[in-house]
C-alpha cells in the first residue's frame, strides 16, 4: 500500500491470487488456514462470498457497533433488476440447507425466509414476507406469511400454518386487541359481552353477563 501498512500474520497458509484462467473477470480472492479446512474466499464472475469453518461451532459471522445512539445497524439486502420493480419480484432468500440420509445424500432445503415485492406500485408499495420449512416430503411449505398487500394503510395479514390439519400452539394467553381473549387454558377468558348474534342454526342471544 502507498499508505500504511499491509500485515498478514499466520501459521497455517494464506493464498491470494487468481482462477487458473487468469481472466480478471474472474478474480478469486482466498485465505485459507488450518490446512484450507478453514478458508474465505471471494469469487468476483460467480458474485460469491464464502466463508468455512473446519470446527464444530464455527464460521460465527458477527457484526458490532460501538457508537452511543439509537440508530442500530443495517443489514441491507437490495434487488437491483435494472428496470422498474414488478410484482411477485423475489428480493431476496436465507436457506437453511443440510444432507439427508439416501445412499448418496443428496443436500436438501430445510427451512427458508423469503422476501418478494407484493405490490410495486408507487405510494402503494407492499412487501411479503415467508417462513418455509421443509414438510415431510422435502416440498418448503409456508409456516408463516406476513402479507402487506392489503390495498389499506397501517394493515398486515398474517397467515399461520399450511392445511386443515395444522395445528398452531399458543404457550400463553391469546390477545384480541388490548384485551386477553382466551388463556394457556384454552378457556375464554373475556368479559361481558353484549348483543352476541349467532349464525345459521343458532338462536341470537343478548346481554351474557361474567362468569354466566
Amino acid at each position: 500500500p502507498t499508505d500504511g501498512d499491509l500485515s498478514i500474520v499466520s501459521d497455517g497458509n494464506v493464498t491470494i491470487g487468481l482462477d487458473n484462467d487468469n481472466d480478471e473477470t474472474n478474480q478469486l480472492f482466498k485465505i485459507q488456514y488450518n490446512g484450507g479446512t478453514d478458508s474465505l474466499s471471494y469469487n468476483a464472475s460467480r458474485g460469491n462470498l464464502e466463508l468455512i469453518g473446519g470446527s464444530s461451532t464455527y464460521p460465527i459471522c458477527g457484526f458490532t457497533n460501538t457508537t452511543d445512539n439509537d440508530a442500530g445497524m443495517q443489514h441491507n439486502w437490495t434487488k437491483n433488476r435494472g428496470a422498474a420493480g414488478e410484482d411477485g419480484d423475489g428480493i431476496a432468500q436465507l436457506s437453511f440447507r443440510s444432507y439427508n440420509d439416501a445412499g448418496t445424500p443428496a443436500l436438501k432445503n430445510f427451512a427458508r425466509i423469503f422476501t418478494e415485492i407484493a405490490d410495486a406500485t408507487a405510494g402503494e408499495e407492499a412487501g411479503n414476507l415467508t417462513l418455509q420449512v421443509s414438510s415431510y416430503d422435502g416440498v418448503l411449505t409456508n409456516g408463516l406469511q406476513l402479507l402487506g398487500d392489503t390495498n389499506a394503510d397501517g394493515e398486515v395479514d398474517v397467515t399461520i400454518g399450511a392445511g386443515a390439519a395444522s395445528t398452531t400452539t399458543i404457550a400463553g394467553t391469546l390477545t384480541m386487541g388490548s384485551t386477553a381473549a382466551i388463556g394457556n387454558t384454552g378457556l375464554l377468558t373475556v368479559g361481558a359481552q353484549t348483543g352476541i348474534t349467532a349464525t345459521a342454526n343458532l338462536v341470537t342471544v343478548g346481554t351474557i353477563g361474567t362468569g354466566t
